[in-house]
């Protein structure tokens, strides 16, 4: 089976913000957004959380104050997102972050 690369690794990177979200666009009719890599470090406790569509939770992590977390997934066995829908991966809080993912559309 063939894949398209959403984006190889796509950051995001705030210092004021509390909340963020990393999205990856829906990619169209019988497409899946699928991430098989995630990297996030943050200054405050925060809840890490992979959805697709937005509310339907694929993936959730609680990280410490001041850590980082990474986690990759085989290519074979990512996280899929919902047929034609955004995935989002969002963090909680923070006022200094980063967010780290890649992944690929599959066909």
């Amino acid at each position: 089976m063939g894949y398209g690369f959403i984006q190889k690794s796509a950051k995001l990177q705030g210092t004021t913000v509390a909340s963020t979200t990393l999205t990856f666009a829906a990619p169209g009719q019988g497409k899946y957004n699928c991430i098989n890599a995630v990297a996030v470090e943050v200054n405050a406790a925060a809840l890490l959380t992979i959805e697709s569509p937005s509310g339907t939770v694929l993936f959730q992590v609680n990280i410490s104050a001041g850590a980082g977390f990474e986690k990759t997934w085989e290519e074979c066995e990512p996280i899929r997102g919902a047929e034609n829908s955004a995935l989002l991966v969002k963090l909680s809080a923070g006022t200094t972050y980063s967010i780290n993912a890649s992944g690929f559309v599959t066909p």
